[in-house]
Protein backbone atom coordinates (compact mmCIF):
# COMPACT_ATOMS: atom_id res chain seq x y z
CA UNK A 1 0.00 0.00 0.00
CA UNK A 2 1.75 3.29 -0.97
CA UNK A 3 2.39 5.74 1.31
CA UNK A 4 -0.06 9.19 1.80
CA UNK A 5 1.05 12.03 -0.36
CA UNK A 6 2.71 14.61 2.13
CA UNK A 7 0.95 17.77 3.05
CA UNK A 8 2.97 21.06 1.62
CA UNK A 9 4.44 22.91 4.11
CA UNK A 10 1.99 25.91 5.12
CA UNK A 11 3.42 29.38 6.42
CA UNK A 12 1.70 29.90 9.87
CA UNK A 13 0.90 33.02 11.21
CA UNK A 14 4.02 33.18 13.57
CA UNK A 15 6.38 32.39 11.32
CA UNK A 16 9.38 35.19 10.34
CA UNK A 17 9.14 36.52 6.66
CA UNK A 18 12.22 34.84 5.78
CA UNK A 19 10.30 31.49 6.78
CA UNK A 20 7.92 32.36 5.09
CA UNK A 21 9.54 33.20 1.80
CA UNK A 22 11.71 30.18 2.17
CA UNK A 23 8.11 28.04 3.02
CA UNK A 24 6.37 29.38 -0.26
CA UNK A 25 9.52 28.93 -2.72
CA UNK A 26 10.18 24.97 -1.23
CA UNK A 27 6.07 24.55 -1.44
CA UNK A 28 6.06 26.12 -5.23
CA UNK A 29 3.73 29.35 -4.54
CA UNK A 30 6.11 31.93 -4.34
CA UNK A 31 5.65 34.48 -6.67
CA UNK A 32 8.43 36.02 -9.09
CA UNK A 33 9.37 38.84 -7.18
CA UNK A 34 9.64 36.27 -4.03
CA UNK A 35 12.10 33.83 -6.23
CA UNK A 36 14.08 37.05 -7.13
CA UNK A 37 14.81 38.08 -3.54
CA UNK A 38 15.70 33.95 -2.54
CA UNK A 39 18.26 34.09 -5.15
CA UNK A 40 20.47 36.96 -4.25
CA UNK A 41 19.97 36.06 -0.64
CA UNK A 42 21.34 32.83 -1.67
CA UNK A 43 24.22 34.77 -3.62
CA UNK A 44 24.88 36.77 -0.57
CA UNK A 45 25.30 34.04 1.77
CA UNK A 46 27.31 32.24 -0.55
CA UNK A 47 29.96 35.09 -1.07
CA UNK A 48 30.37 35.65 2.71
CA UNK A 49 30.87 31.92 3.23
CA UNK A 50 33.94 32.12 -0.05
CA UNK A 51 35.10 35.31 1.72
CA UNK A 52 35.21 33.71 4.69
CA UNK A 53 36.66 30.38 3.67
CA UNK A 54 39.31 32.54 1.39
CA UNK A 55 40.09 34.77 4.60
CA UNK A 56 40.51 31.64 6.92
CA UNK A 57 42.92 29.93 4.54
CA UNK A 58 44.69 32.96 2.56
CA UNK A 59 48.37 33.48 3.68
CA UNK A 60 47.75 37.13 2.97
CA UNK A 61 50.07 39.43 5.12
CA UNK A 62 48.27 42.63 6.84
CA UNK A 63 51.80 45.08 5.92
CA UNK A 64 52.55 47.91 8.77
CA UNK A 65 54.02 51.31 8.24
CA UNK A 66 56.13 50.94 10.83
CA UNK A 67 57.79 47.39 10.23
CA UNK A 68 60.60 48.48 8.02
CA UNK A 69 62.11 44.96 7.91
CA UNK A 70 58.96 43.83 6.01
CA UNK A 71 58.84 46.40 4.22
CA UNK A 72 62.24 46.20 2.58
CA UNK A 73 61.20 42.59 2.26
CA UNK A 74 58.58 43.73 -0.08
CA UNK A 75 59.94 46.30 -1.92
CA UNK A 76 63.77 45.57 -2.40
CA UNK A 77 64.02 41.45 -1.48
CA UNK A 78 63.37 41.01 -5.50
CA UNK A 79 60.30 37.66 -4.51
CA UNK A 80 57.38 38.48 -6.11
CA UNK A 81 54.81 39.98 -4.45
CA UNK A 82 51.53 40.83 -5.09
CA UNK A 83 49.94 43.90 -3.12
CA UNK A 84 46.30 45.24 -2.23
CA UNK A 85 46.33 48.90 -1.69
CA UNK A 86 43.56 49.37 1.22
CA UNK A 87 42.68 50.63 4.56
CA UNK A 88 41.51 47.58 5.67
CA UNK A 89 43.37 44.76 6.74
CA UNK A 90 41.26 42.30 4.45
CA UNK A 91 41.59 41.98 0.73
CA UNK A 92 38.85 42.05 -1.66
CA UNK A 93 37.18 38.55 -3.54
CA UNK A 94 38.85 38.87 -6.79
CA UNK A 95 42.46 39.25 -4.45
CA UNK A 96 41.76 36.42 -3.19
CA UNK A 97 40.83 34.30 -5.78
CA UNK A 98 43.95 35.43 -7.82
CA UNK A 99 46.20 34.01 -4.06
CA UNK A 100 45.11 30.77 -5.01
CA UNK A 101 46.10 30.54 -8.68
CA UNK A 102 48.98 31.71 -7.79
CA UNK A 103 52.03 29.95 -7.07
CA UNK A 104 55.60 31.74 -5.93
CA UNK A 105 54.13 34.76 -4.62
CA UNK A 106 54.23 36.23 -1.81
CA UNK A 107 50.72 38.27 -0.68
CA UNK A 108 50.13 41.40 1.63
CA UNK A 109 47.66 44.16 2.25
CA UNK A 110 49.52 47.54 2.53
CA UNK A 111 47.44 51.66 3.38
CA UNK A 112 49.68 52.84 -0.15
CA UNK A 113 48.38 56.37 0.41
CA UNK A 114 49.87 56.83 3.81
CA UNK A 115 53.13 58.21 4.60
CA UNK A 116 56.05 55.90 4.88
CA UNK A 117 58.98 56.33 7.53
CA UNK A 118 60.70 58.26 4.45
CA UNK A 119 58.19 61.15 4.15
CA UNK A 120 56.37 59.81 1.36
CA UNK A 121 53.47 57.58 0.42
CA UNK A 122 53.88 54.41 -1.48
CA UNK A 123 52.26 55.97 -4.77
CA UNK A 124 55.10 58.79 -4.22
CA UNK A 125 57.88 56.90 -3.51
CA UNK A 126 57.87 54.60 -6.87
CA UNK A 127 56.26 58.10 -8.47
CA UNK A 128 53.12 55.84 -9.64
CA UNK A 129 49.22 57.13 -10.24
CA UNK A 130 47.01 55.98 -7.20
CA UNK A 131 44.31 54.18 -9.53
CA UNK A 132 40.80 55.66 -9.46
CA UNK A 133 39.36 52.49 -9.57
CA UNK A 134 39.15 49.57 -7.12
CA UNK A 135 40.56 47.35 -5.87
CA UNK A 136 44.25 48.99 -6.02
CA UNK A 137 46.94 46.14 -6.84
CA UNK A 138 50.69 46.29 -7.04
CA UNK A 139 52.49 43.69 -8.47
CA UNK A 140 56.61 43.52 -8.14
CA UNK A 141 59.62 41.72 -8.05
CA UNK A 142 63.30 41.62 -8.94
CA UNK A 143 63.25 44.80 -6.85
CA UNK A 144 61.94 46.94 -9.98
CA UNK A 145 59.41 49.53 -9.97
CA UNK A 146 55.73 48.48 -8.84
CA UNK A 147 53.07 48.10 -11.67
CA UNK A 148 49.24 48.66 -11.47
CA UNK A 149 46.81 45.93 -11.93
CA UNK A 150 44.25 47.60 -14.79
CA UNK A 151 40.64 47.80 -15.06
CA UNK A 152 40.91 44.98 -17.67
CA UNK A 153 42.18 42.39 -15.17
CA UNK A 154 40.45 43.18 -11.96
CA UNK A 155 36.95 41.37 -13.26
CA UNK A 156 38.49 37.80 -11.86
CA UNK A 157 40.79 35.74 -10.09
CA UNK A 158 42.38 34.02 -12.89
CA UNK A 159 42.93 37.06 -14.89
CA UNK A 160 44.63 39.07 -12.16
CA UNK A 161 47.04 36.28 -11.46
CA UNK A 162 47.67 35.78 -15.42
CA UNK A 163 48.85 39.30 -15.54
CA UNK A 164 50.40 39.33 -12.20
CA UNK A 165 52.61 36.35 -13.84
CA UNK A 166 53.25 38.50 -16.97
CA UNK A 167 54.40 41.72 -15.55
CA UNK A 168 56.72 39.87 -12.48
CA UNK A 169 59.18 37.49 -14.78
CA UNK A 170 62.74 36.43 -13.86
CA UNK A 171 65.36 39.54 -15.31
CA UNK A 172 68.57 39.66 -16.40
CA UNK A 173 70.39 43.43 -16.12
CA UNK A 174 73.26 44.60 -18.47
CA UNK A 175 74.97 47.62 -16.96
CA UNK A 176 76.56 49.78 -19.42
CA UNK A 177 77.89 52.61 -17.36
CA UNK A 178 79.82 52.27 -13.72
CA UNK A 179 76.60 53.94 -12.40
CA UNK A 180 74.39 51.20 -13.88
CA UNK A 181 76.73 48.36 -12.47
CA UNK A 182 76.66 50.34 -8.76
CA UNK A 183 73.00 50.79 -8.79
CA UNK A 184 71.79 47.39 -10.35
CA UNK A 185 74.84 45.12 -8.93
CA UNK A 186 77.12 46.89 -6.08
CA UNK A 187 74.33 48.37 -4.01
CA UNK A 188 72.47 45.47 -3.86
CA UNK A 189 72.81 42.39 -0.57
CA UNK A 190 73.74 39.87 -2.46
CA UNK A 191 74.72 40.00 -6.50
CA UNK A 192 75.70 37.20 -9.14
CA UNK A 193 78.22 38.95 -12.13
CA UNK A 194 78.49 36.62 -15.26
CA UNK A 195 81.76 38.36 -17.16
CA UNK A 196 81.04 36.63 -20.87
CA UNK A 197 84.23 36.95 -24.00
CA UNK A 198 81.66 38.25 -26.53
CA UNK A 199 77.95 40.14 -25.92
CA UNK A 200 76.15 36.56 -27.03
CA UNK A 201 75.74 33.51 -25.03
CA UNK A 202 75.48 29.91 -25.93
CA UNK A 203 72.44 28.44 -25.84
CA UNK A 204 73.46 26.55 -22.35
CA UNK A 205 74.79 29.28 -20.71
CA UNK A 206 71.66 31.53 -21.36
CA UNK A 207 69.37 29.19 -20.05
CA UNK A 208 71.52 28.45 -16.95
CA UNK A 209 71.63 32.15 -16.30
CA UNK A 210 67.80 32.40 -16.40
CA UNK A 211 67.69 29.42 -14.17
CA UNK A 212 69.99 31.22 -11.68
CA UNK A 213 67.80 34.48 -11.98
CA UNK A 214 64.35 32.64 -11.58
CA UNK A 215 65.73 30.36 -8.38
CA UNK A 216 67.13 32.92 -5.80
CA UNK A 217 65.00 36.19 -6.60
CA UNK A 218 66.68 37.46 -3.42
CA UNK A 219 70.13 37.79 -5.59
CA UNK A 220 70.31 40.51 -8.14
CA UNK A 221 72.08 38.49 -11.74
CA UNK A 222 73.76 40.88 -14.26
CA UNK A 223 75.75 40.12 -17.22
CA UNK A 224 79.08 41.89 -18.71
CA UNK A 225 80.87 42.14 -21.50
CA UNK A 226 84.25 42.14 -21.68
CA UNK A 227 84.55 43.59 -24.98
CA UNK A 228 83.10 46.81 -24.05
CA UNK A 229 83.42 46.82 -20.12
CA UNK A 230 86.20 46.05 -17.89
CA UNK A 231 85.52 44.47 -14.18
CA UNK A 232 87.72 45.86 -11.30
CA UNK A 233 87.15 43.91 -8.77
CA UNK A 234 90.20 43.25 -6.75
CA UNK A 235 90.36 39.53 -5.95
CA UNK A 236 93.26 37.82 -4.37
CA UNK A 237 94.73 36.37 -7.38
CA UNK A 238 92.66 38.22 -9.74
CA UNK A 239 90.00 37.59 -11.80
CA UNK A 240 90.06 34.70 -14.09
CA UNK A 241 89.53 35.65 -17.74
CA UNK A 242 86.34 34.51 -19.59
CA UNK A 243 87.16 31.73 -22.57
CA UNK A 244 84.40 31.66 -25.57
CA UNK A 245 83.17 28.25 -23.94
CA UNK A 246 82.74 29.45 -20.53
CA UNK A 247 82.02 32.46 -19.02
CA UNK A 248 83.35 33.87 -15.23
CA UNK A 249 80.70 33.73 -12.30
CA UNK A 250 81.34 35.97 -9.45
CA UNK A 251 78.84 36.10 -6.10
CA UNK A 252 79.09 39.63 -4.49
CA UNK A 253 77.62 40.57 -0.73
CA UNK A 254 77.16 43.34 0.70
CA UNK A 255 78.73 43.14 4.21
CA UNK A 256 77.81 45.09 7.47
CA UNK A 257 78.41 48.46 8.00
CA UNK A 258 81.08 49.00 10.55
CA UNK A 259 80.16 50.30 14.03
CA UNK A 260 79.90 53.72 14.33
CA UNK A 261 80.53 54.98 10.63
CA UNK A 262 77.92 56.84 9.01
CA UNK A 263 74.63 56.41 7.04
CA UNK A 264 74.89 56.69 3.56
CA UNK A 265 72.70 60.21 2.76
CA UNK A 266 70.86 58.27 -0.40
CA UNK A 267 69.67 55.60 1.85
CA UNK A 268 66.45 56.39 3.88
CA UNK A 269 64.71 54.13 6.85
CA UNK A 270 62.15 52.50 5.18
CA UNK A 271 64.89 51.46 2.70
CA UNK A 272 64.51 53.45 -0.47
CA UNK A 273 68.12 53.41 -2.58
CA UNK A 274 68.86 56.72 -4.39
CA UNK A 275 72.28 57.94 -6.60
CA UNK A 276 74.37 59.05 -4.41
CA UNK A 277 77.26 59.81 -6.71
CA UNK A 278 80.67 58.73 -7.01
CA UNK A 279 81.92 59.17 -3.02
CA UNK A 280 81.69 56.00 -1.98
CA UNK A 281 83.12 56.71 1.82
CA UNK A 282 80.25 56.33 2.97
CA UNK A 283 79.20 52.85 1.45
CA UNK A 284 79.44 49.58 3.07
CA UNK A 285 82.06 47.51 2.26
CA UNK A 286 81.84 44.31 -0.60
CA UNK A 287 83.20 40.82 -0.13
CA UNK A 288 83.28 38.74 -3.52
CA UNK A 289 83.87 35.04 -3.84
CA UNK A 290 84.47 32.70 -7.47
CA UNK A 291 81.66 30.55 -8.86
CA UNK A 292 84.28 27.46 -9.35
CA UNK A 293 80.99 25.66 -11.39
CA UNK A 294 80.15 28.95 -13.53
CA UNK A 295 77.36 28.08 -15.60
CA UNK A 296 78.18 25.07 -16.88
CA UNK A 297 77.43 23.49 -13.15
CA UNK A 298 74.15 24.94 -12.56
CA UNK A 299 73.48 22.81 -9.87
CA UNK A 300 76.99 23.41 -8.08
CA UNK A 301 76.56 26.75 -8.09
CA UNK A 302 73.21 26.85 -6.99
CA UNK A 303 74.73 24.84 -3.76
CA UNK A 304 77.49 27.63 -3.17
CA UNK A 305 74.99 30.60 -3.61
CA UNK A 306 72.61 29.04 -0.88
CA UNK A 307 75.34 28.11 1.28
CA UNK A 308 76.28 31.66 1.22
CA UNK A 309 72.73 32.56 2.07
CA UNK A 310 72.29 30.67 5.27
CA UNK A 311 76.00 31.45 6.23
CA UNK A 312 75.93 33.08 9.76
CA UNK A 313 79.45 35.20 9.48
CA UNK A 314 79.90 38.59 8.63
CA UNK A 315 82.19 37.17 5.48
CA UNK A 316 81.28 33.52 4.64
CA UNK A 317 83.48 31.16 3.69
CA UNK A 318 85.30 31.60 0.85
CA UNK A 319 84.74 35.04 0.65
CA UNK A 320 87.44 37.77 0.10
CA UNK A 321 86.73 41.41 1.27
CA UNK A 322 87.54 43.73 -1.11
CA UNK A 323 89.47 46.83 -0.58
CA UNK A 324 87.77 48.91 -3.14
CA UNK A 325 84.99 48.74 -4.02
CA UNK A 326 83.86 46.99 -7.52
CA UNK A 327 83.24 49.21 -10.70
CA UNK A 328 82.62 48.19 -14.41
CA UNK A 329 84.18 50.93 -16.65
CA UNK A 330 82.80 51.10 -20.35
CA UNK A 331 86.00 50.25 -22.43
CA UNK A 332 87.29 52.96 -24.92
CA UNK A 333 87.41 51.33 -28.62
CA UNK A 334 90.07 52.35 -30.70
CA UNK A 335 88.98 54.80 -32.81
CA UNK A 336 90.20 54.01 -36.52
CA UNK A 337 93.24 55.69 -38.33
CA UNK A 338 91.80 59.11 -39.92
CA UNK A 339 92.96 59.66 -44.05
CA UNK A 340 95.51 62.88 -44.21
CA UNK A 341 93.48 66.01 -44.82
CA UNK A 342 94.57 66.88 -48.80
CA UNK A 343 95.70 70.23 -48.99
CA UNK A 344 93.57 72.66 -50.40
CA UNK A 345 94.69 74.58 -53.36
CA UNK A 346 93.66 78.69 -53.09
CA UNK A 347 95.26 79.41 -56.57
CA UNK A 348 92.51 80.54 -59.17
CA UNK A 349 92.69 78.02 -62.21
CA UNK A 350 92.76 79.85 -65.69
CA UNK A 351 89.24 79.89 -67.26
CA UNK A 352 88.63 77.42 -69.76
CA UNK A 353 86.85 77.81 -73.55
CA UNK A 354 83.78 75.94 -73.50
CA UNK A 355 84.24 73.12 -75.75
CA UNK A 356 83.64 73.20 -79.43
CA UNK A 357 80.75 71.92 -80.96
CA UNK A 358 80.47 71.36 -84.76
CA UNK A 359 77.18 73.03 -86.05
CA UNK A 360 74.97 72.02 -89.01
CA UNK A 361 74.54 74.37 -91.91
CA UNK A 362 70.47 75.07 -90.42
CA UNK A 363 72.41 76.10 -86.67
CA UNK A 364 74.61 78.39 -88.61
CA UNK A 365 71.88 79.87 -90.47
CA UNK A 366 69.82 80.72 -88.03
CA UNK A 367 72.75 82.18 -85.90
CA UNK A 368 73.79 84.55 -88.51
CA UNK A 369 69.72 85.72 -88.74
CA UNK A 370 69.73 86.22 -85.40
CA UNK A 371 73.31 87.87 -85.38
CA UNK A 372 71.98 90.33 -88.18
CA UNK A 373 68.58 90.54 -86.35
CA UNK A 374 70.68 92.00 -83.14
CA UNK A 375 72.67 94.41 -85.39
CA UNK A 376 69.81 95.75 -86.83
CA UNK A 377 68.00 96.65 -83.57
CA UNK A 378 71.13 98.08 -82.35
CA UNK A 379 71.65 100.20 -85.40
CA UNK A 380 68.00 101.74 -85.48
CA UNK A 381 68.00 102.46 -81.44
CA UNK A 382 71.61 104.31 -82.09
CA UNK A 383 69.83 106.13 -85.20
CA UNK A 384 66.63 107.19 -82.98
CA UNK A 385 69.22 108.54 -80.47
CA UNK A 386 71.16 110.09 -82.92
CA UNK A 387 68.29 111.57 -83.99
CA UNK A 388 66.73 112.72 -80.50
CA UNK A 389 70.05 114.56 -79.83
CA UNK A 390 70.24 116.44 -83.19
CA UNK A 391 66.78 117.27 -82.61
CA UNK A 392 67.42 118.41 -79.36
CA UNK A 393 70.71 120.29 -80.37
CA UNK A 394 69.78 122.30 -83.67
CA UNK A 395 66.43 123.69 -81.80
CA UNK A 396 66.50 126.90 -84.12
CA UNK A 397 63.66 128.68 -84.18
CA UNK A 398 63.27 131.26 -87.42
CA UNK A 399 60.93 134.11 -87.59
CA UNK A 400 60.42 135.19 -91.33
CA UNK A 401 58.16 138.31 -92.03
CA UNK A 402 57.28 140.40 -94.92
CA UNK A 403 58.85 143.35 -93.32
CA UNK A 404 62.16 141.61 -92.58
CA UNK A 405 62.27 140.38 -96.65
CA UNK A 406 61.51 143.75 -97.54
CA UNK A 407 64.06 145.69 -96.02
CA UNK A 408 66.03 142.66 -95.34
CA UNK A 409 69.15 142.45 -97.91
CA UNK A 410 70.67 139.43 -97.03
CA UNK A 411 69.12 139.61 -93.36
CA UNK A 412 71.88 139.12 -91.64
CA UNK A 413 70.85 142.06 -89.32
CA UNK A 414 67.64 141.89 -89.27
CA UNK A 415 66.98 138.27 -90.05
CA UNK A 416 65.65 136.32 -86.40
CA UNK A 417 67.71 134.67 -83.99
CA UNK A 418 71.18 133.21 -84.83
CA UNK A 419 72.01 129.50 -83.94
CA UNK A 420 75.08 130.43 -82.17
CA UNK A 421 73.67 133.44 -79.71
CA UNK A 422 70.63 130.30 -78.59
CA UNK A 423 73.86 127.54 -78.06
CA UNK A 424 75.87 130.16 -76.27
CA UNK A 425 72.82 131.39 -73.66
CA UNK A 426 70.95 128.29 -73.21
CA UNK A 427 67.45 128.06 -73.20
CA UNK A 428 65.56 131.39 -71.75
CA UNK A 429 68.81 133.17 -72.02
CA UNK A 430 67.82 136.89 -70.86
CA UNK A 431 70.46 138.46 -72.06
CA UNK A 432 71.58 137.28 -75.31
CA UNK A 433 67.54 138.24 -76.24
CA UNK A 434 68.05 141.92 -75.39
CA UNK A 435 71.24 142.11 -77.15
CA UNK A 436 69.70 140.96 -80.22
CA UNK A 437 67.13 143.28 -79.79
CA UNK A 438 69.41 146.64 -78.78
CA UNK A 439 71.01 145.88 -82.57
CA UNK A 440 67.72 145.95 -84.16
CA UNK A 441 66.49 149.29 -82.57
CA UNK A 442 69.93 150.84 -83.50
Amino acid sequence: MPPPPRKPKVARKGDSQLEQLIVDVTSGNASPVQYGIFSAIVVSVLAIAGGVYYAMASKVVALSLEDTAALKDVFYSGEPWLIECTKERKASPVFYAAEGALSGFKFGTLDCAKVLPSGKTTYERFKLREPSYGPKVLAMANGAVPQIAGRNVLSNGAELAKWATSVTPAKVFSPTTSEQFESQCVRKPWCVVVLSQTGRLVDAERAAILQLAATERRIRVVKLDETKTSLMLDLPGGVPPPTASEATVLLLKQLPRPVGAPEPSPKTTDGEEEGGGDDDSDQPPVAAMLLGGGLRDVSSSLSSIRAALKATAEVPPDFHKLVKRPAARPKRLPTPPSSPRPEQSYQRSAPTDPPSKTLSDAELKKMRAEREKLIKEAEQQRRQKMVQEEAAANNIVEETSDEADAGGGDGSEGGGVSGSALEEGGEGDAPAEEEVEAEEFE
